[in-house]
């Protein structure tokens, strides 16, 4: 008799559960403040599962906002004014790396994220 036991390999990258992430943040929040969070799923089973998160943005957009690389949380990294800019644009790459570096490494696709900035002082009307 002849068992053959198949293990996996480190050949899926994970995958965004969007394609776009459109998020409204209230200006005028205390730095570190989390304004959202990236969801990703890998069909690798442990330990080719791991993956990290960055922001690929400007430096000028690297002081605004910051993601925690094994969560993908993101953080505001000062108060955001509405009336000097009402929307951002991000994108994240996600990358998937496995437990050993013997293992291939694989990226996915960038995903866009835009921030719209809305003001904490919304008047509203009576009749």
């Amino acid at each position: 008799m002849l068992f053959v036991h198949v293990v996996d390999v480190n050949d899926e990258a994970p995958r965004f559960n969007e394609s776009n992430y459109f998020l409204s943040v209230a200006e005028n929040l205390p730095s570190g403040t989390e304004v959202g969070r990236l969801v990703v799923f890998d069909k690798d089973l442990s330990p080719y599962d791991r993956h990290t998160f960055k922001l690929d943005v400007t430096s000028e957009l690297r002081q605004l906002f910051s993601i925690d690389s094994l969560t993908g949380v993101i953080h505001t990294r000062r108060t955001l004014d509405r009336e000097t800019t009402d929307s951002y644009q991000l994108t994240a790459v996600v990358t998937g790396t496995s437990a050993t570096s013997m293992h291939r490494v694989l990226k996915t696709e960038l995903v866009l994220l835009l921030f719209q900035i809305t003001p904490t002082d919304v008047v509203k009307y009576q009749f």
